[in-house]
């Protein structure tokens, strides 16, 4: 066997070796990215359900400022935590969500951004503004769910132009 057929051979095994390594290195890291992608998922609807029932319950009972505070503060600590774990077609969640909800209850949905704010008084309960922002929430809670079935998502409408489309409808 001339030395050609041997060098092209042993690169042959080598290339080989190289390509698996790398796919399996590539299939352990998309297993890892999903399974912290789920675990986000998971933690972050449960809280968003609580944020929307609040909004819910603001049309048939007068809230506490400081369950709405506490409701908020719990939703911004789990976008911390697991924020990073989301598509980047994601990453705005937060801040939408708290723009959402601070539309309808006002000042007291910052206070995980300033303490002081957490007994601020709701305002003045709006059923069209209850009803935007409650749209708003289930929209990116259907958005996180689909993010785990589907490949590639859109990126998520922002509150503000979601807003205001529903301002110029309004007219």
């Amino acid at each position: 066997m001339p030395s050609s057929e041997v060098a092209l051979s042993v690169l042959t095994v080598v290339v080989s070796i190289a390509g698996s390594w790398f796919v399996a290195r590539w299939t352990v890291r998309a297993e890892r990215a999903s399974r912290v992608h789920a675990a986000a998922v998971d933690g972050l609807l449960p809280s968003l359900a609580r944020l929307r029932a609040l909004l819910h319950e603001s049309s048939v009972r007068s809230l506490n400022p400081e369950d709405v505070a506490r409701a908020v503060a719990d939703f911004e600590s789990l976008c911390l935590q697991h924020g990073a774990s989301l598509p980047v077609e994601l990453r705005s969640t937060q801040s939408d969500v708290r723009a959402a909800v601070g539309n309808y209850f006002g000042g007291v949905s910052l206070a995980s951004l300033d303490a002081r704010m957490a007994t601020y008084p709701l305002s003045e309960p709006d059923p069209y503004w209850r009803d935007i922002s409650i749209s708003y929430i289930e929209y990116v809670m259907a958005r996180l769910q689909q993010s785990l079935v589907r490949p590639k998502i859109p990126p998520v409408i922002h509150f503000s132009d979601w807003r205001r489309h529903e301002d110029y409808s309004r007219r």
